[in-house]
């Protein structure tokens, strides 16, 4: 049995050059040619791109199914290019065109950009009558703009712990202005500030790490041939596999009804596996353990 660590982030990536930098560092090279060439024929996975470079190579994870690849434009046994890999990570087709029937979510601005506020400070009474008088227009729906400020202003009295269906008076609004809430308790400005320029942006993907236990780890730098250490690869790769298909059990569902209130379907992922052998910075040893140049070896920091 592999025992796997895993961590997790998600991505915002609304544009394919959004994703250009994430792409870079999840292609990084963390092996030389020969090591990888070697990985390369003992596991049958493509991990060079030719004889040059040692660069990772995304590889189509193995339980895609092939519904998903169909969807995306996705060619089973295909090098993925970086274009079509950013366009996949940002929502959509490799080719660059929408996803059929994708809903696109919609992104939210700051509360502090819509509003025009300070990033930096709590808004004065001032300022706040002024917002306060946003909600107290009837704006019709065709004015998009000072719908979205209306929201935000709503957004922004909630901070302060005001009811829904409540107008701030005047003697509110003061209060407010000097730093409480709704309840004369002391506003903590740090959380506030950081409320007001919270937005919500559409994730174009999620970031899983699997790091295999430090028992497997030093296994396979110890194992005594190629195919003994490609074989320990497998196993972490396997297990890999293994929590990918219940991952898409949890993930892979397109929600009925708003926020899924009428359940969901079930769907499929796509994911990619980028396969690194390293997790830090490491200082290159030559394999005769002849080397004593200092310079040649802090030049091998990766």
């Amino acid at each position: 049995m592999v025992i796997e660590m895993m961590t997790y982030r998600t991505g915002i990536a609304d544009r394919p050059s959004d994703a250009s930098f994430m792409i870079s560092h999840l292609k990084e090279p963390t092996v030389s040619i020969s090591e990888a060439c070697q990985a390369e024929y003992y596991t049958g996975v493509d991990t060079v791109q030719g004889v040059t470079t040692s660069e990772t190579v995304a590889r189509l994870g193995s339980t895609v199914h092939p519904r998903a690849q169909k969807g995306l434009g996705l060619r089973p046994g295909h090098p993925v290019t970086d274009l079509e890999l950013a366009n996949v990570m940002s929502g959509r087709r490799a080719d660059g065109n929408r996803v059929p029937g994708k809903q696109l979510q919609k992104t939210t601005a700051s509360i502090a950009s819509a509003l025009e506020l300070s990033s930096n400070s709590l808004p004065d009474a001032l300022t706040l009558k002024r917002i306060s008088g946003i909600l107290r227009k009837k704006i019709p729906r065709t004015q998009k703009a000072l719908l979205r400020q209306q929201a935000a202003a709503k957004r922004l009295f909630a901070l302060y712990g005001l009811p829904p269906n409540q107008k701030a008076g005047s003697d509110l609004l003061r209060r407010f202005g000097d730093g409480f809430d709704y309840n004369g308790l002391s506003i903590n400005q740090d959380r506030f500030l950081k409320s007001l320029g919270h937005k919500r942006e559409s994730v174009g993907y999620i970031d899983l790490t699997f790091s295999a236990d430090k028992s497997l780890s030093v296994a396979w730098a110890f194992a005594r041939t190629p195919a003994e250490r490609a074989c320990l690869l497998q196993a972490h790769q396997d297990a890999v596999s293994r929590v990918m298909r219940d991952v898409e059990v949890t993930i892979g569902r397109a929600r009925r009804g708003k926020a899924g209130r009428d359940g969901y379907d079930s769907g499929a992922i796509a994911w990619f596996g980028f396969l690194h052998y390293t997790a830090r910075p490491t200082v290159y040893v030559p394999e005769n353990g002849q080397d004593n140049n200092l310079q040649t070896q802090l030049e091998q920091f990766h």
